[in-house]
């Protein structure tokens, strides 16, 4: 007799490989849509852990569907979906699946698609917490925060698929690193110029790179509900440096921003203003302010307002913010977005000396 607990997915599911595209898992949730309106409108009451596991498949569609030529394993139907350690039952009162999905938080989502991958890994959400790609087989799944601009809404990032291998048989799980390090500041004058900024908005950073590599830490996981542990999951910890031109600048905590960053502090700030009285062509005068232009003067900040030259550059952006918080200046720092710039609504809006920030990011 078949479970009402788990799905018999081949029954619904157009399938004929030993694997489930991301296309195929939209239609599901086209399905389990219909299914669940069928259900319930027909007074179908008992058992509830049907109409779950049917939200359980919708959620995940929601997951995968920036995902089309990702693959999920067929022994998921063997799974109880409703015991799922990223879905929590309590949050899913009133609430549809489209909203779940929105409230997932990364280690949700890295939890989900580890368990959609491998069809049996169930793992613990802490073990996830600092994850920032899953890697498996010929898949990698990427948190967005590594490949986005600083500036973009954490509400907007999600999970990327790659087609790809880091030379692992097992799945891994890349965590950011605990103690990357910095450069230590040279002592040669002749490279650290900070010029006077003259309002030119311009990067001067197109040497900047982000390159991957791996350290010797890895742990062993344990996915199981009995806490075993398995040996072909594990927890991998890599190297994000950040490369000027080839040589090594620093290696960086993606991370990191975002667990120090308190949005009221972290300033991402869009000018010109709206209602701006000089119409933005005011003229740049009396304001404290150098160019950084190079890596060298990003890590030797001035003793004032600093504006980093990396216009349009989301990488050194994401680089320079990076380097910034591991240096405890993230509440100095302001992102700056947007095409144009007024420098007096800049002015203005950092008057006080208290919340004037030291350093901006074009």
């Amino acid at each position: 007799m078949l479970s009402l607990r788990r799905i018999p997915l081949p029954s619904c599911w157009p399938l004929k490989t030993s694997s489930v595209t991301g296309k195929a898992l939209a239609i599901a949730k086209l399905k389990s849509d219909r299914t669940v309106s069928y259900l319930v409108s027909s007074g179908f009451r008992q058992p509830p852990d049907l109409l779950q596991s049917f939200l359980v498949l919708e959620v995940a569609a929601h997951v995968y569907q920036r995902m089309a030529q990702a693959t999920v394993s067929l022994q998921i139907i063997e799974h109880t979906l409703t015991a799922a350690k990223w879905f929590c039952l309590p949050n899913t009162a009133e609430k549809s699946a489209e909203e779940y999905f929105k409230q997932m938080t990364r280690a949700e989502l890295f939890t989900c698609i580890a368990m959609f991958e491998s069809g049996r890994f169930d793992i613990d959400l802490a073990n996830l917490a600092d994850v920032i790609a899953l890697c498996s087989d010929d898949s990698i799944y990427v948190a967005d925060i590594l490949l986005s601009d600083p500036c973009t809404s954490p509400f907007n990032l999600g999970i990327r698929h790659l087609v790809g291998n880091v030379g692992q048989t097992w799945m891994v799980c890349l965590v950011s690193p605990t103690k990357p390090r910095i450069r230590q500041i040279g002592h040669d004058a002749l490279i650290v110029s900070h010029h006077v900024f003259d309002g030119t908005c311009e990067d001067n950073f197109k040497g900047t790179s982000l390159q991957l590599s791996f350290t010797n830490w890895t742990v062993p996981l344990a996915p199981g509900p009995k806490g075993e542990i398995d040996q072909e999951i594990f927890l991998l910890e890599p190297a994000v440096s950040v490369q000027d031109q080839g040589r090594w600048v620093a290696d960086i905590d993606v991370l990191g921003v975002e667990r120090s960053q308190n949005r009221d502090v972290i300033n991402t700030v869009s000018f010109p203003h709206r209602d701006c009285q000089f119409g933005h062509s005011l003229p740049l005068k009396y304001w404290d302010a150098v160019s950084i232009g190079s890596q060298e003067e990003l890590l030797d900040q001035p003793p004032c307002t600093g504006v980093v030259q990396t216009r349009n550059n989301a990488v050194a952006r994401l680089a320079a913010d990076s380097i910034l918080a591991q240096q405890g200046k993230t509440a100095e720092t302001a992102i700056l977005e947007g095409d144009e710039f007024c420098w007096h609504c800049c002015r203005t809006r950092y008057s006080r000396l208290e919340t004037r920030p030291q350093i901006l990011i074009l």
